[in-house]
């Protein structure tokens, strides 16, 4: 049976702000969020963090889009610091299929994200909390509108 976490937006805040802190001294050149997930999480680190926010649509999951941001792989390329920004990773295949379209390794880049699951093959440089997908959680995000799986 599926368990449904519901993050009310204080809970979305206080996620950022542990984020925030684990980031640090890190300097960014800017933001990338994954549309629709990481969007809100995103603009917020963006806003915290003082630097530009720029999206792309890569999903998985829901409607299936990918966005091809050749001038962001390039721009990593070149040696511009990137954070790229999703509300959380559970397979880890959106990450990994970016990386892979990018054409970069993983270590290019960093990753923030609200919520980790531990047993992705791919993880976070920094996140909030963790879960273990064996344990079949659906998280409902303030941004969202949650519809019950029969």
């Amino acid at each position: 049976m599926q368990k449904v976490t519901f993050y009310s937006f204080a809970d979305v805040v206080k996620s950022i702000d542990n984020i925030v802190t684990q980031i640090d001294d890190c300097q960014y050149d800017y933001v990338v969020g994954i549309v629709r997930g990481g969007l809100v999480p995103a603009t917020m680190l963006s806003h915290r963090l003082g630097i530009p926010l720029h999206t792309m649509k890569w999903s998985t999951r829901d409607h299936q889009e990918k966005e091809h941001v050749g001038w962001v792989a390039e721009d990593v390329k070149a040696g511009k610091r990137i954070l790229i920004v999703d509300d959380l990773i559970d397979s880890g295949l959106c990450i990994q299929e970016i990386i892979a379209d990018w054409n970069i390794h993983r270590s290019d880049v960093d990753i923030a994200v609200i919520s980790q699951n531990i047993k992705a093959p791919v993880y976070a440089d920094f996140y909030d909390t963790t879960f273990n997908s064996d344990d079949n959680i659906w998280y409902v995000w303030p941004w969202e509108v949650y519809k019950p799986v029969a």
